[in-house]
């Protein structure tokens, strides 16, 4: 079978306004699957090919180049044309200015106003890309793109109440693709298809995590679809939003989990449950193959492809729920590829730089924060040794300063700035006190130096595969920093970099509340996108010191250190070995899960129908002012996504609590199920006895249970 991907005819002005046109019709007609698919495709790749065409960005090497800067392209687009949206017809006083016409209408006119646009400037040149020949596809490389499927069906599954043997069967089939791949990667014909591997391979690994329950899945994403949810409610987006947790102010600051989703939202007419569930791993899946453009440019393909499984299949990637860090991270990678790759023409670097750096300070705050502290290290270190040719000049750092200064003053009262100077100054009036103190650094930071509780010998195993991980890096770091990677001469800016973000998880072991800053799994999560070549460099120079002959390196790693690796960190092995599981997809099928720390990432149906049942409640009174008390958990997670409660209308319940009259007390599966109360932290913790003294001295009635979840009114009567 051979196929002819033509990019030239794809992307056309035609295929373009004719896309378009059909999207117009599909949402004014709402015509079900069509104006879900075709919005779809339109909006998250169509609209960033104009962009990518304007700007002549060429495909010389593979589709899937152009393809990243569309998609990075139509992320930003949707972004700022909805932000546009929202402050010009706010502006002129209309108060639902993200509603669905409005935002169909500004689409339009942008697509056809740059059409009309582009037409008054001559350009003798009609093709864009160099046109590809007819590959041949094996058999086989079809069958990769039922992954996705599969692993959708095996959540489906599990929702439905069935076993996990999909989501089983999806994880072996992964690493069945992986090896027969590496195994034969000497045939061009495989190896033109690696993009497509590893996208599919990453996309169906991130929907398991995604799609094992009807409800979002994480920590952070709930403070995320609290705010999407405000904002979607009201189609409007509230700059001067102002709450009494900062953390939840900055988070409404950032466009990536406010106005995108509530675009797709509006114009797929889908619920927010769908837009997190799906768009969010798709994006991922665009930075696991930005990340492999980024490593090919510097290594060879195959150390490229094995690096980015390598940070694929790590646990800090397959759980990573942080939607605004997911669209953040996209922009990032593709900065630092404008600043590697030499093809692309000064004029176009600039244009794109001065879009991904705004893309990537209205997603995140804290990537924000990392990129400018990365390049202005660089600056410095090549200032200091007064070189002349600087991949990072002082200006580009200046305009990623300028842009996040601007925002994050003028946005929710500066909570971005003011959570970023509360942290350095706690860090600082710590360091001495707490320098020596154990407890000053995070539970992932002592078990990755060897401490932490081991459950079993499959744990102990899977804890020495890990630890070989981080000794591979060191190895690697060392190679790079003694210049002794045989075969190539990495790019100066690379290596600067990879040291740098080794320095960044020395600091979180040595400083004192450094890692809490943003967790030590997620800076571990960001180091590895530079540290992950410098694994598979140190694990094969170690295979090439124990095999002489130094054949088949790359079989041998990957059969004896990634497929292992990837199988522990997934939770394949401890779910068939019968152990404790972190894994949500491998666990979920149980009911009520053995291991209680997965209550902390997922809500329940009867959690969210009791949450929203309550909101209803308390908005039809003619005092809504009501005050609601839960448990911690349950405040953070089902209370702030799915009942909206501002902060201000929930309370932290605790085995001392003393409720208002006239307020209520919400339990979720976990109080009621499983008697058990508190959250995050051990010494919040209490069983459900130590409650019913409060209720009974508090005169509290019982309202609303539907046998997972229960509701209390306290009305100070007798």
């Amino acid at each position: 079978m051979k196929i002819n991907l033509n990019l030239n005819s794809v992307f056309s002005w035609h295929s373009i306004l004719l896309m378009q046109l059909i999207m117009d019709i599909a949402i004014l007609c709402d015509i079900p699957i069509t104006r879900q698919v075709i919005s779809f495709i339109f909006i998250t790749v169509m609209v960033g090919a104009i962009p990518a065409k304007l700007l002549k960005i060429e495909s010389k090497h593979s589709a899937s180049n152009f393809l990243l800067f569309s998609t990075a392209f139509s992320i930003f687009l949707i972004m700022f044309i909805g932000f546009l949206t929202n402050e010009f017809l706010s502006f002129l006083g209309n108060l639902h200015p993200l509603s669905t016409w409005h935002l169909l209408l500004s689409l339009n006119c942008f697509t056809f106003g740059v059409y009309f646009i582009s037409r008054l400037k001559k350009d003798k040149r009609k093709d864009y890309f160099q046109e590809n020949k007819s590959q041949k596809i094996p058999p086989w490389i079809l069958t990769v793109i039922a992954l996705p499927l599969l692993s959708i069906v095996g959540c489906f599954t599990i929702n439905q109440g069935g076993n996990n043997f999909l989501i089983l069967l999806s994880i072996i089939t992964v690493c069945i693709f992986i090896f027969a791949f590496t195994f034969k990667w000497k045939n061009k014909h495989l190896t033109n298809f690696s993009s497509l591997l590893l996208f599919t391979i990453s996309i169906s690994l991130f929907l398991q995590s995604s799609l094992v329950t009807d409800y979002i899945v994480g920590h952070d994403i709930y403070e995320e679809f609290y705010v999407f949810s405000i904002t979607n409610n009201n189609m409007f987006w509230n700059s001067s939003f102002s709450s009494e947790l900062t953390s939840i102010a900055r988070v409404n600051d950032m466009l990536s989990v406010t106005i995108l989703p509530t675009v797709y939202c509006r114009l797929l007419n889908v619920d927010g449950n769908l837009v997190f569930k799906f768009l969010y791993p798709y994006i991922l899946s665009w930075l696991v193959i930005g990340l492999y453009e980024f490593y090919s440019i510097l290594f060879n393909k195959k150390e490229s492809f094995l690096s980015v499984f390598f940070y694929t299949t790590n646990n800090v990637v397959l759980w990573l729920f942080s939607c605004r860090q997911i669209v953040a991270e996209l922009f990032y990678i593709v900065l630092f590829i404008l600043f590697i790759d030499n093809n692309l023409r000064p004029s176009v670097k600039k244009i794109c730089y001065l879009i991904f750096g705004l893309a990537l300070v209205v997603s995140h705050y804290s990537m924000a924060y990392i990129f400018m502290f990365l390049v202005s290290c660089v600056y410095i270190y090549d200032l200091l040794l007064k070189k002349t040719e600087r991949k990072i000049q002082l200006s580009q750092i200046l305009i990623i300063f300028v842009f996040s200064f601007t925002w994050y003053m003028y946005t929710c009262s500066a909570a971005a700035f003011k959570d970023l100077l509360n942290t350095l100054n706690f860090i600082y009036r710590n360091f001495l006190n707490d320098f020596f103190r154990a407890e000053a650094r995070e539970t992932m930071v002592i078990s990755a130096l060897g401490g932490g509780e081991i459950y079993s010998f499959w744990n102990i195993f899977g804890r020495l595969l890990f630890y070989l991980s981080e000794f591979f890096i060191v190895i690697g770091v060392g190679m790079l920093v003694i210049n002794k990677i045989k075969g190539r001469v990495l790019n100066s800016l690379f290596k600067k970099l990879a040291i740098i973000n080794f320095v960044i998880l020395l600091m979180c072991i040595v400083l004192p509340h450094f890692s809490k800053a943003l967790q030590a799994s997620r800076f571990y999560q960001i180091t590895l996108l530079f540290l992950a070549p410098l694994c598979i460099i140190g694990g094969k120079t170690v295979l090439s010191l124990l095999n002489k002959k130094k054949q088949k390196v790359y079989a041998i790693l990957l059969l004896s250190f990634q497929i292992p690796f990837f199988l522990f960190q997934s939770g394949f092995v401890y779910a068939i070995t019968g152990n404790k599981n972190w894994s949500i997809p491998l666990s979920y099928h149980k009911g009520d899960m053995d291991n209680p720390q997965l209550y902390y990432k997922i809500v329940y149906e009867e959690e969210v129908l009791a949450a929203r049942w309550l909101r209803n409640q308390i908005t039809s009174t003619e005092n809504n002012r009501n005050l609601v008390y839960a448990d911690l958990l349950m405040c953070d997670h089902v209370l702030t996504a799915y009942g909206v409660f501002a902060p201000e209308e929930r309370r932290v319940l605790t085995n001392v609590t003393q409720p208002d009259v006239r307020s209520y007390i919400y339990l979720g599966r976990l109080n009621v199920i499983k008697e058990s109360f508190g959250g995050y932290k051990s010494a919040m913790s209490w069983n459900a006895s130590d409650l019913v003294s409060s209720f009974r001295e508090r005169m509290m009635n019982k309202i609303y249970s539907n046998g997972a979840s229960e509701i209390y009114y306290s009305n100070g009567l007798p």
